[in-house]
């Protein structure tokens, strides 16, 4: 799964409301509303800082943020249907369940038009909006827009943590070329042989069998979960707590893809490997 090109020759905003955009995905991934409600704020707020240019007033603020979240999703179904997959269609209850992933995560104020920017209406008024002729970008737009996404990420790829793995790097890339970053001193992932040798610390003598490069889906998204971790907390930083939930969440996958393998069902992200980040409002 490869993904559009990140920031190379974009100007600082919309390098800056890429990330942004981004990260809204993630936060619908790790269902973390808290994460989800910094995203809005810091797209609304931004063009109002003293050392941001001054940005047009009648100008939607969230338009690019939305747009590069739509972009990824097209992104995404172009890259599943290459492989033979396809998402399904938007059936009654797949637009309640999206639209309530929408609603639950988002801020109180948003709930409503987070959760009809997912139905047939809402969609249809941000395709309008996308062609002109409505031009109405808000909040609601990018977390409609932003559940969608995470949805079709569900539905597309059986691998979570390696697709919010994806999502990290790009939003590093994003934040990289709107500070001018040079390549040479930029921070990239944790490389698979650390993570492999992190496992091998959580887990001594638990050695994965499979060469670099040749992961099953289970352990590509080990690696893909510990990979992500290095990056934020490196392995020296990483609690006692940190380190114990690693080796729950590693055994879910495991155990999960041992029950898969037992019945002859294909290994899919299990949730307890992957609990929400934060509280989800009630």
């Amino acid at each position: 799964m490869t993904e559009p090109g990140t920031g190379s020759g974009m100007s600082e905003r919309d390098c800056v409301m890429s990330a942004l955009g981004l990260r809204a995905v993630l936060a619908y991934l790790d269902r973390d509303a808290v994460s989800l409600a910094a995203v809005l704020e810091q797209v609304g707020a931004w063009d109002d800082l003293p050392e941001v240019p001054p940005f047009p007033a009648d100008a939607p603020r969230y338009l690019v943020a939305v747009a590069r979240v739509h972009q990824l999703t097209e992104h995404w179904r172009h890259a599943g249907a290459q492989a033979g997959r396809t998402a399904p269609g938007p059936s009654p209850l797949a637009v309640f369940n999206v639209g309530r992933l929408a609603s639950r995560l988002a801020p109180a104020p948003y709930r409503d038009g987070a959760q009809w920017m997912c139905s047939d209406s809402g969609r249809a008024r941000l395709a309008q909006d996308f062609a002109g002729t409505v031009a109405e970008f808000g909040p609601q737009s990018l977390l409609g827009a932003s559940a969608l996404a995470a949805r079709t990420a569900n539905r597309l790829f059986a691998t979570e943590h390696v697709v919010c793995l994806k999502l990290v790097e790009m939003i590093r890339a994003y934040e990289a070329e709107a500070s001018r970053t040079p390549r040479s001193e930029r921070s990239g992932a944790a490389s698979e042989n650390e993570a492999r040798a992190y496992l091998g610390v959580l887990f001594p003598n638990d050695a994965l069998m499979s060469a670099p490069g040749h992961l099953p889906p289970h352990e590509a998204d080990i690696i893909a979960l510990l990979q992500r971790h290095l990056s934020e907390t490196r392995a020296a930083g990483t609690t006692t707590e940190q380190a114990d939930l690693l080796r729950t969440w590693v055994k879910s996958i495991r155990g999960f893809h041992a029950l898969q393998a037992g019945t002859g069902g294909a290994y899919h992200t299990p949730p307890t490997s992957h609990p929400p980040r934060s509280p989800i409002p009630t």
